[in-house]
Order: C-alpha cells, then structure tokens, then sequence
C-alpha cells in the first residue's frame, strides 16, 4: 500500500469548472504517475521528504 498520484493538466479558464464540479476534471489530459511521483520530488527538490520552497509543491 501506499501513495499514488494522477496529474491533470486543467487550463486557467477551467479551474472554477472543476471546483465546482469536482468529477468535471475527468476530461482533461492526465498522466499516472504511480509511486513514481516521490522520485520525481527527490530529482526536483534534492530531499525525499522535508522541502521548502515552489519546488515543494510542483509533486
């Protein structure tokens, strides 16, 4: 068991869509990234798990 995460790219014009329905975010592109996403934030940040910064939040 652990932690996946799916990415979805939802264009600026689209974002008060989806928040107002929250299944709506089904038709943009997305990616799986699986458990992939935590090498990913080490790459980007340098740390697996404390990170500070933009950095932080890209994953």
């Amino acid at each position: 068991m652990g932690m996946t995460v799916d990415v979805f790219a939802i264009p600026a014009d689209a974002v008060g869509d989806v928040l107002a329905d929250r299944e709506s975010f089904e038709q943009f592109e997305s990616i799986s990234l699986e458990k992939a996403w935590h090498g990913l934030h080490f790459l980007l940040t340098g740390d697996a798990w404390e990170t500070e910064g933009p950095a932080a939040f890209i994953v």
